[in-house]
């Protein structure tokens, strides 16, 4: 066997020691691995054992942890006030006579934050800059409409955001939605909506309740903007934001009782038997009794032996699936100023034909 010059051997050496070093650093800097990460439970494990009985290599089978909805509103109720930061500054009271008798009621049907609609297909465009603009400008145009009411009452009717979980698809289902974005633009693009909304309220009434509700196609994310609500507005006390936990709500303004849901669960002559049922003290107390409804994207007024039903169009265009079915319903937003003791005073609205003129002249 040839002998390996003294000058290869120095080399290879050096070569060696290098690798060796090379690893040691490695390992030495290289974080430790967390057998299971977070948010996440153990599935299985698996180990490889050799024939001295000595663990060779083992493998930690992990999966994520699916939390029921309890389980997330109470994880939000705690995350999401930490993050969130107060509004800052004040919104000055509105000056000028406004009538304590009088309550604007601001119904939002099925927003659909998030939805892409393409004319072609649809016959609208529709993505997060125009449900902005229109959502903002309605709003806009009816707190200067009507009598001046002390008191607002501003009340998302489901399906705020299009989607949910990030995924793209609706609370319970697998099918795949048109989605304008990454799920944190389109939740920070709702956000700030909403945030909208409620200023230009908080300019022209001197207190303002927003009512959220759970949506079929929000169940997690009407958790979420209910909770970054309440907690940007947490320093201002001329807003009261009542909880999204069930999925009906109830307000009592003098003889008038205003029950709020978003129309997929309990249906129709239901709704008025829950009032009463749920409600039986101001049931007796009072005379004028309403449910305000979504889901179904059109307009219907239904008037029981207790109360009327009434659901709302959105302002949203029809994403592709609805425009298949053949769905062909208006678009416009509605204020209704309720009296407190006669019940409905007036009613404005603004459709979406206007508020696109408007929006485009400016």
């Amino acid at each position: 066997m040839p002998r390996l010059k003294p000058s290869v051997i120095a080399k290879a050496r050096a070569a060696w020691v290098k690798e060796q070093a090379s690893r040691r650093c490695a390992e030495e800097q290289a974080p430790p691995v967390e057998p299971v990460p977070v948010r996440h439970k153990v599935k299985g494990v698996s180990t490889l054992v050799g024939p001295d009985g000595k663990t060779k290599i083992q493998w930690i089978k992990t999966g994520e942890i699916r939390e029921t909805r309890e389980e997330t509103l109470a994880r939000l109720m705690i995350e999401i006030p930490a993050i969130m930061p107060a509004r800052k500054g004040k919104i000055e009271a509105p000056r000028g006579p406004a009538a304590d008798d009088l309550l604007a009621v601001y119904p939002l049907g099925d927003p659909h934050v998030g939805l892409l609609a393409w004319a072609p297909e649809t016959g609208a465009d529709f993505d997060l800059k125009i449900c902005e603009d229109l959502m903002t400008a309605a709003m806009r145009d009816l707190v200067l409409r009507g009598p001046r009411a002390s008191r607002a009452l501003i009340i998302n009717l489901g399906d705020f955001f299009h989607s949910d979980q990030g995924k793209g698809h609706t609370t319970n289902g697998d099918h795949h939605l048109d989605v304008d974005g990454r799920a944190p633009r389109v939740l920070a693009v709702g956000l700030r909506i909403m945030y909208t909304l409620i200023d230009a309220a908080l300019e022209h009434h001197e207190r303002v309740d927003v009512d959220t509700r759970i949506g079929n196609h929000d169940g997690y994310t009407a958790l979420m903007l209910q909770l970054a609500i309440q907690a940007y507005y947490r320093n201002e006390p001329r807003v009261h934001v009542e909880p999204t936990i069930a999925h009906r709500s109830y307000l009592e303004f003098g003889a008038c009782l205003i029950g709020s849901t978003h129309g997929d669960r309990a249906k129709g002559q239901d709704l008025e038997s829950l009032m009463a049922s749920e409600r039986p003290e101001a049931w007796g107390r009072t005379r004028h009794r309403y449910w305000y409804t979504g889901h179904v994207h059109h307009q219907t007024v239904k008037e029981y032996r207790g109360c009327v039903i009434e659901s709302f169009r959105t302002l949203a265009a029809r994403d592709s699936w609805h425009a298949g079915q053949g769905y062909v319903s208006g678009r416009d937003m509605h204020r209704i100023v309720l009296h407190s003791e006669h019940g409905v005073h007036s009613r404005e609205i603004v459709n979406v034909g206007a508020l696109l003129a408007g929006v485009k002249k400016t």
